[in-house]
């Protein structure tokens, strides 16, 4: 028993000097993120934010225009139904460089009741606006308050300058129309109507020339 008392304890004073001159290799606990660490991370987010930004902006705005020229666009297709359904004609004027459009018939119907439920105005979303194709100069015209007279504004409605009518007419054909719709960064959508059979294109967005 006394050897083996003896034995250890000179092998742990033969081992003690090396495990004092051993590295201490377990590493440091850190309690957090240092102040310069959560800057240089925010900075590299506002960064990214940055550029990301006009392209998300850039999208959204399109997809307004989309949805806006979608809405004239079933309008538009809505005169027509009605024209065919009615036997009458009817027309689709907007205000030129405003954002107001409106859907009545062409000539004062002997059903005044069903000449009111079937008028429409609309009104495009903020920094948006009709124009003239390619910047045309267009003639505009009041329109006569009795074909008014089933809006509730219809008076204000009467003094305002519109474009000149498109028709419709009851056998499906229409009058050939183009006109654009765009919006504050001068990207728009061109809208033709073929006479021969009174349908709507639609043409993808494009930017104005020089903008």
């Amino acid at each position: 028993m006394t050897s083996t008392i003896g034995t250890t304890s000179s092998s742990n004073r033969i081992w003690e000097p090396m495990r004092r001159l051993a590295p201490n290799t377990a590493s440091p606990r850190r309690g957090g993120y240092t102040l310069l660490e959560l800057l240089l991370v925010l900075a590299i987010l506002v960064m990214a934010a940055g550029i990301a930004l006009p392209s998300v902006m850039g999208m959204y705005q399109r997809n307004r225009l989309d949805r806006a020229a979608e809405d004239v666009r079933a309008r538009l297709a809505g005169t027509r139904f009605w024209a065919l359904d009615s036997g009458l004609i009817y027309q689709f004027r907007f205000e030129p460089a405003g954002r107001r459009y409106l859907v009545i018939s062409f000539d004062q119907p002997g059903d005044a009741a069903e000449a009111a439920a079937r008028q429409r105005l609309g009104q495009l979303p903020d920094s948006m606006r009709f124009e003239t194709a390619d910047a045309e100069v267009l003639f505009v015209e009041q329109i006569p308050l009795e074909l008014l007279s089933g809006l509730a504004n219809s008076q204000e409605l009467a003094g305002v300058s519109w474009s000149p009518p498109i028709l419709f007419i009851p056998d499906g054909s229409a009058m050939d129309s183009v006109f654009d719709l765009v919006d504050s960064a001068e990207r728009f959508v061109r809208f033709r109507i073929r006479g021969l059979t009174g349908t709507v294109k639609v043409e993808p967005i494009r930017k104005r020339t020089g903008q």
